[in-house]
């Protein structure tokens, strides 16, 4: 009795056993090469950041190789923006291409962190003014409004 029960419950083992497994074998297929492309397109490149000026407003430039993720803070002291891109590399004789003028002090390019992955813009300012970020297909455009030249637009639009 005990053996038949033995093969009994080997008979079920094998039976389950069987079931579960694939009648085709492949190799698995390699993710390396699709992860690595990935990897590259997610590397972003700053190319120029200039300034420019149209009425009330000032107007940033910050021109990347791809759309560009970020992050934009509003910092008091310094008083300015710092605009942060991760993924984004720094040319080694990258500068800045128009002097900013009042009320922009100065800007700046670096890296935020000792690795150098996420790149830094700060753009300082001589005054607190209220500012917009509209994302470009290549870049971010930070657009300052002087509220002295047009007060009723702050108000209006509820800008930073």
């Amino acid at each position: 009795m005990e053996q038949i029960f033995r093969l009994l419950i080997l008979m079920l083992v094998l039976t389950f056993g069987a079931g579960c497994t694939s009648l085709r074998s492949e190799a698995p297929v390699s993710s390396e090469i699709q992860i690595q492309e990935e990897a590259e397109n997610r590397i972003n490149f700053l190319r120029d950041v200039s300034v420019s000026t149209l009425r009330d407003q000032i107007q940033v430039h910050i021109e990347t190789a791809q759309k560009p993720t970020y992050t934009a803070i509003k910092q008091n002291f310094p008083l300015g923006v710092a605009v942060y891109l991760p993924e984004t590399v720094i040319p080694p004789d990258f500068a800045v291409s128009s002097m900013p003028g009042d009320p922009i002090q100065s800007i700046r390019a670096k890296y935020a962190d000792q690795t150098e992955t996420t790149a830094r813009i700060d753009v300082l300012m001589n005054q607190d003014l209220p500012y917009e970020v509209m994302e470009e297909t290549r870049g971010l455009r930070l657009v300052f409004i002087n509220p002295q030249l047009n007060p009723r637009i702050c108000q209006h639009q509820g800008l930073t």
